[in-house]
């Protein structure tokens, strides 16, 4: 954070990118899936009895979507830490980050509608979407 010294500050920033870093993969993980990467937690999906194969095939189950519910509770819990973070920014940072942290929020909040499942469906936002999301950054409740 440029011009910022304070390390709650830093810690804060550092997490709301994780949680975009995270919910990014999420957001691609059928088209990395098909290149051969893998961005699921493979340890947790097999302690589910869900394996690498069931994986590969494009199964979404209840132990997938189990394991997927978990993984999106950690990224929104990375969202909530970071939400502090704009009301200590001046303008036009504070815009800036909840503008991030609203397109992050939303994204979320798709793969949930969606049933946790982003081996078949890419949750993107319309323009719909992201005008709600700018309007609550310049004009926060």
């Amino acid at each position: 954070m440029a011009g910022r010294a304070g390390d709650a500050d830093a810690r804060a920033a550092e997490t709301l990118w994780t949680a975009y870093a995270m919910t990014a993969s999420l957001q691609d993980a059928k088209a990395s899936l098909a290149r051969g990467r893998a961005v699921f937690p493979l340890a947790e999906l097999e302690a589910a009895g869900y394996s690498e194969a069931d994986l590969r095939m494009g199964v979404v189950n209840d132990r997938f979507r189990g394991v997927m519910k978990d993984v999106w509770k950690r990224i929104r819990t990375l969202y909530e830490d970071s939400r502090p973070l704009a009301r200590r920014l001046p303008f036009p940072q504070s815009v800036e980050v909840r503008y991030g942290w609203g397109l992050g929020a939303a994204l979320l909040a798709r793969i949930s509608r969606a049933g946790f499942d982003v081996l078949h469906h890419r949750p993107e936002l319309g323009r719909r979407d992201r005008l709600p999301v700018a309007l609550g950054a310049f004009f926060p409740s």
